[in-house]
């Protein structure tokens, strides 16, 4: 094996081997901003909870195109005026320079976000965190919800699912699945460990992938991955663990699309 090869080599724990799904599916982007979760999962959901969007709300878009649910999206980084403002600075650039090319996906934020962001699907520009006073935590977020919905929980909120992911168990009955990407396993293993145990008690790992924007430190141990669960009451299936090889072939695809996506062994 070449020395290229052994470099994109990540090593995984055993026990966060995923469970084998059948109906595996990739929603949202084709790269950065897409994510593999179960059909049974999106079919069981009547709400998706989208925690951190910044400028790529692809993955809702197609969620809710699939089974039109609701959807409450969480992000108190961005609203109409910063793509308007994003938007006018793109087209300005442009016209003072031809060395400038207008960034065409800039320019039209504005107009997909005003777009999107209607009937149901709702943008709370609010910060989400475990201070009451000044954030947002999942027991106002899942007050929004009715409590007989089930919720889809979509998180990439950059290292901030550690403040909160310890009061989630308190609505994991009514949660069909959870993507989360989840950052700096490199630097905080046991307590990614910690979180992911406590999330295996009601859900199945269903997938895993590593963001290939993030490090891979000298123990091959990843900076960022994305984990999906499926809530294990969903499934009716006869459990077996996954003997998919990771990344899956025609499925999984890397985050930064010009450096080939990281093999997974899953070790101890």
């Amino acid at each position: 094996m070449s020395k290229k090869n052994e470099e994109t080599l990540v090593n995984i724990p055993a026990s966060w081997k995923p469970f084998h799904r059948e109906d595996l599916i990739r929603i949202g982007s084709a790269h950065d901003g897409g994510y593999i979760i179960t059909k049974n999962a999106l079919y069981n959901s009547d709400y998706l909870v989208s925690l951190g969007i910044s400028t790529d709300w692809t993955f809702e878009k197609e969620f809710n195109e699939l089974i039109n649910c609701k959807v409450h999206c969480y992000d108190h980084s961005i609203n109409f005026k910063f793509f308007l403002k994003s938007s006018i600075i793109s087209i300005t650039g442009s016209l003072f320079s031809l060395l400038v090319k207008m960034n065409k996906k800039v320019v039209m934020l504005p107009v997909q976000y005003k777009r999107f962001f209607i009937k149901g699907k709702k943008h709370f520009i609010e910060k989400v965190g475990n201070n009451p006073e000044k954030e947002t935590n999942f027991k106002k977020i899942f007050s929004r919800i009715p409590e007989d919905k089930k919720v889809f929980l979509k998180m990439d909120i950059e290292g901030s699912e550690y403040l909160v992911l310890d009061e989630l168990d308190k609505f994991y009955h009514r949660i069909s699945g959870i993507v989360i990407e989840l950052h700096d396993l490199d630097t905080l293993y046991d307590s990614v460990n910690k979180h992911i145990d406590k999330l295996k008690e009601y859900f199945d790992i269903v997938h895993i992938h590593v963001n290939n924007y993030g490090k891979i430190n000298a123990d091959k141990i990843p900076d960022v991955i994305e984990v999906t669960f499926e809530n294990k009451k969903i499934f009716s299936g006869k459990s077996r663990l996954s003997d998919f090889q990771y990344p899956i072939l025609n499925l999984d695809s890397p985050n930064n699309k010009r450096i080939a996506d990281y093999k997974i062994i899953f070790n101890g």
